[in-house]
C-alpha cells in the first residue's frame, strides 16, 4: 500500500512541478461540516491583519472558496508536543498564542525582524506564555474591553493556586478562549466557532503565508530537517549512503523515521522496533528524499479526495495499479472510486448507479489493472491509529457487493414499500447491526466482518445471530453506549431489517454454518408471509415453526396495544437471554390463552393448528440454538406487527428518524 500512496504523490508532483511542490501538503478546506447535531453549516475563514501604521488588528470574514486551502497554505497543525509553526491554524489559541514566537526561531532575518515588530506591538507576555493584546483587536469597542477586561481578572484570580509555569499556562489558554467568543460575536453575532474553518494572520494586508521566508522554513520543517546532518534531532534516523527501500536507489542520503508522515506505516518511536535494539530504525525501512516528497503528497492527495465513512469509521480508499500507467489522470480516478465507494456505503437506485458508470466508462476498461485497499483508522489530536486494512480488493469484487445491495434494494421496494429506505443492506447499515461500544476492541468485530465481505471470506452463521440478538436487547432494554440508537418503538423494524441483513450475507455466499433442513408448502399461511420466507431466503421448517409463534405473539401484541397497552405486555414472555426447545413449548400455551382472552384465536386457529402440528413434529430433534429461537420469534412478532401498521390496522407508535440514515414509521 505504501507504493501505492508513493505512486499518487509521484503523479501529483509532477502535475505541479517542483516550485509549486509545498503546495501539494496542503489540506482542502470543507465548504460545510456538520455540528454536533448533525446540521450542515458553511464554513468561514477569519483573517488577522497586523496594521503595522495604527497599531490595530484588524478582523476579516470570508466563506470558504476552492482555493481557500492553497491560498492561506493550510497545512494542518503539528501532532502532540511539537511546537506550532503555522500561520494558518484552525485553533485560535495557536496563532494568536505561540506560533508567530516559534516561527520567529526558524525564518530568515528579513521576516524575523517583522515578527519582532509584531510581538512587541500586539502581545504581552504572561510568564513565558506570549498572549494577544485585546485592546489591539479593531473591532472591540470600549464597553467590550471593560467587559472582557473584568473576566480576565476573574480568570486570574479563580487560577492562583499552581506552580507559576503551570498557572501561566491555564491563565493563557481561558484568555484567548474567551477573546476568541468575543471577537467572533463582533464580527458577526451570528457565527459560531463551529463555522470557522481556520484563522490566518496577514501583515498590512499581505498574508503571511506568502512570504518566501516562511515558506522555506515550512518545507524545511517537514522534509529538509529529515534529511539535514546537523539537524540533532533527525541525524541518527540519517543514512548519508543508504539505500531507497521503496524506489530501491542506491548510495543516496536516506531517512528511517516517519514522524512527518500521516499514516503510520511503521513504528520509530519504541526501542523494540528498531534492528539491534540501536534506536537508530536505519536497518527497518529506509526513504530517500523523493519518496519521503511524494509520501507526503499522495497522502495529502488521499485525505483529500479519498477519505470515506463506512458505518461510522474514518476510511481511506487507496488503489493501486498493477500496471503503471502514466497517462493515468488520478483526479478523474479519485471520482471513480468514489463513485464506486459511495455506491457500497450509501444506498442508490439501479438506474442512478448506471448512469454514473457511464460517465467513468473509460475506467471500467481499467478494472483488470487496479486494486482497491481499505485503510480504517481513529485519528485523535496527537496520534493516528490504524485500525484494520483491508488489503487488494479487486474491482469486480466491489460489482459483485453492489449486485447484491441493488437486488436487497429492488426487493424491498417492491414488497415493503412502507419501510423500503430502512430495510435496504449496504455497507454503511451493516455498521448498524453489529453492537459496537465506545473502544477499538469493539470495532474491531465490524471490521471483521467488512474484510470478510470484502475478502469474499465465510462468516459464521450462530455468530451473526448472537450479535443480533445482542443488537435487539439493547433496544429493547434501551442501553446506552452503543452505536444503536433505535427507540423501543423500532425493534420491529430493525428485527426485520436484521433478516435481510442475513441475506445480503447468503446472497454473497459467505455465510458458513447455516443449515436448512426440510421445506415444506404451509398452506394455510398467508402469502404475505410465504413472500417474506421467499424474500429472505433463510427459512426453513424449524425457522418457519419459531416464526409462526412470534406472529401469534404479535397479534397479540396488536391486541394489546389497541387495548391501550402500549409497551405490549406479551413481549415480557420471551426470554430474550434464549429461550429453548421446553420454553418454546411452555410458552405455546401462554399464546393460546392469551388468544383466547383477547378473542383472535378464531382468526388464529388454523394458524395455530399448523404450528403445533409443526412443532411437535420437529420438537423430538430440534435444531436451532436458543439464540435462534429468539430472533426468529421476534421476526415473525415484528412481521405481524409491520403488516398491522402498513394495513392501518393499528398507528405506528412513533416518528422514527433513526440516526442510522434511514426512516422509520411515517
Amino acid at each position: 500500500m505504501i507504493e501505492a500512496i508513493r505512486e499518487i504523490g509521484e503523479y501529483t508532483n509532477k502535475r505541479s512541478g517542483e516550485v509549486n511542490l509545498l503546495e501539494n501538503f496542503v489540506k482542502k478546506i470543507p465548504f460545510e461540516k456538520r455540528n454536533k447535531n448533525r446540521v450542515s453549516i458553511k464554513q468561514h475563514i477569519v483573517i488577522f491583519n497586523f496594521d503595522l501604521n495604527n497599531q490595530k488588528i484588524e478582523c476579516h470574514l470570508e466563506q470558504v472558496k476552492e482555493d481557500s486551502g492553497k491560498k492561506f497554505l493550510w497545512l494542518g497543525n503539528n501532532p502532540g508536543n511539537k511546537p506550532q509553526i503555522f500561520f494558518t491554524s484552525d485553533s485560535f489559541s495557536f496563532i494568536l498564542g505561540t506560533s508567530i514566537l516559534n516561527i520567529k526561531e526558524r525564518v530568515d532575518l528579513s521576516l524575523g525582524s517583522e515578527l519582532d515588530k509584531i510581538e512587541t506591538l500586539f502581545f504581552d507576555n504572561n510568564d513565558g506564555y506570549p498572549i494577544v493584546k485585546f485592546e489591539k483587536f479593531g473591532c472591540i469597542d470600549d464597553e467590550t474591553l471593560k467587559q472582557f477586561e473584568e473576566r480576565i481578572t476573574k480568570i486570574k484570580t479563580d487560577l492562583k493556586t499552581g506552580n507559576s509555569s503551570n498557572r501561566a499556562k491555564a491563565v493563557s489558554k481561558r484568555y484567548l478562549d474567551e477573546l476568541n467568543k468575543i471577537v467572533l460575536n463582533l464580527l458577526n453575532p451570528s457565527i459560531s466557532a463551529d463555522e470557522v474553518a481556520v484563522y490566518t494572520l496577514a501583515l498590512n494586508g499581505t498574508p503571511l503565508v506568502n512570504r518566501e521566508e516562511y515558506r522555506k522554513m515550512i518545507y524545511y520543517e517537514k522534509l529538509g530537517c529529515l534529511f539535514d546532518p546537523k539537524n540533532k534531532t533527525y541525524k541518527n534516523n540519517l543514512t548519508l549512503q543508504g539505500n531507497c527501500s521503496l524506489c530501491d536507489k542506491k548510495k543516496l542520503p536516506t531517512s528511517s523515521t516517519a514522524t512527518n508522515l500521516s499514516f503510520k506505516f511503521y513504528m520509530t518511536d519504541k526501542l523494540g522496533f528498531s534492528s539491534d535494539l540501536d534506536g537508530k530504525f536505519t536497518k527497518n525501512f529506509n526513504i530517500c528524499k523523493t519518496c519521503y516528497t511524494d509520501l507526503l503528497a499522495g497522502e495529502r492527495f488521499i485525505d483529500n479526495n479519498l477519505k470515506t465513512y463506512l458505518g461510522g469509521i474514518n476510511c481511506y480508499v487507496i488503489p493501486s495499479l498493477l500496471f503503471k500507467n502514466p497517462k493515468l489522470d488520478y483526479v478523474r480516478f479519485s471520482e471513480y472510486i468514489n463513485h464506486k465507494n459511495n455506491a457500497l456505503s450509501n444506498l442508490i437506485t439501479l438506474p442512478d448507479f448506471e448512469k454514473e458508470l457511464k460517465e467513468f466508462r473509460e475506467f471500467e476498461d481499467e478494472k483488470n489493472n487496479f486494486v482497491v485497499n481499505y485503510l480504517f483508522y481513529r485519528k485523535g489530536k496527537s496520534d493516528f491509529k490504524i485500525l484494520k486494512l483491508v488489503k487488494d480488493v479487486p474491482p469486480s469484487r466491489l460489482d459483485t457487493i453492489i449486485k447484491a445491495q441493488l437486488k436487497i434494494s429492488s426487493l424491498v421496494a417492491r414488497n415493503y414499500p412502507l419501510q423500503h429506505n430502512f430495510l435496504e443492506i449496504s455497507l454503511r447499515s451493516i455498521y448498524y447491526t453489529i453492537p459496537i461500544g465506545n473502544n477499538d476492541r469493539s470495532y474491531s468485530t465490524f471490521l471483521n466482518i467488512l474484510d470478510a465481505i470484502f475478502s469474499a471470506r465465510s462468516i459464521d452463521y450462530l455468530f451473526l445471530v448472537k450479535q443480533y440478538t445482542e443488537v435487539l436487547r439493547i433496544i429493547l432494554y434501551e442501553r446506552g453506549g452503543y452505536n444503536i440508537k433505535s427507540p423501543r418503538t423500532g425493534l420491529e423494524l430493525k428485527t426485520l431489517q436484521l433478516n435481510f441483513a442475513l441475506f445480503f450475507f447468503k446472497e454473497l455466499k459467505l455465510l458458513r454454518g447455516l443449515s436448512m433442513e426440510k421445506y415444506s408448502d404451509i398452506e394455510s399461511v398467508s402469502a404475505e408471509i410465504k413472500q417474506f420466507w421467499q424474500d429472505t431466503g433463510i427459512y426453513d421448517d424449524p425457522r418457519k415453526t419459531v416464526f409462526l409463534l412470534g406472529y401469534m405473539i404479535g397479534n397479540i401484541g396488536n391486541s394489546q396495544y389497541r387495548s391501550g397497552h402500549k409497551t405490549k405486555p406479551i413481549l415480557n414472555k420471551i426470554n430474550f437471554q434464549g429461550m429453548s426447545v421446553q420454553s418454546i413449548i411452555r410458552l405455546t400455551n401462554d399464546v393460546f390463552e392469551k388468544m383466547i382472552q383477547y378473542k383472535i384465536l378464531k382468526y388464529n386457529e388454523s394458524l395455530f393448528h399448523q404450528y403445533k402440528k409443526m412443532i411437535d413434529t420437529h420438537g423430538q430433534n430440534w435444531s436451532l440454538t436458543n439464540q435462534e429461537n429468539v430472533f426468529y420469534i421476534l421476526s415473525g412478532y415484528s412481521f405481524a406487527t409491520y403488516q398491522a401498521i402498513s394495513k392501518g390496522e393499528i398507528e405506528s407508535q412513533n416518528q422514527m428518524k433513526s440516526i442510522e440514515g434511514g426512516e422509520g414509521y411515517e
